[in-house]
């Protein structure tokens, strides 16, 4: 997913370009208002970026969680080390 900025005057308009194919776009009536899709493409769109944020912070909890793991894991079998001068 990509994002397009559209700039006319003092303000932005960004308009979310979408990886799927447009002959979805093409089923929809003619006669259908985009007012009308307003709502479905919103309530779509938000749903899908919170899957996707959702998705990316359990990635990254359980990316922690598994440092945390290891690094137990090695102080666990860590061997003790006692340096002297004659090693």
């Amino acid at each position: 997913m990509s994002i397009l900025v559209d700039y006319k005057g003092s303000t932005f308009n960004y308009f979310l370009i979408l990886p799927f194919d447009l002959k979805v776009l093409q089923l929809i009536p003619d006669n259908w208002s985009i007012g009308l899709l307003r709502g479905f493409l919103l309530s779509s769109v938000r749903g899908s970026l919170n899957k996707k944020r959702t998705t990316h912070v359990q990635r990254m909890l359980a990316r922690g969680e598994n440092l945390l793991t290891k690094s137990e894991h090695i102080g666990m079998n860590a061997e003790q080390v006692t340096m002297t001068e004659s090693k």
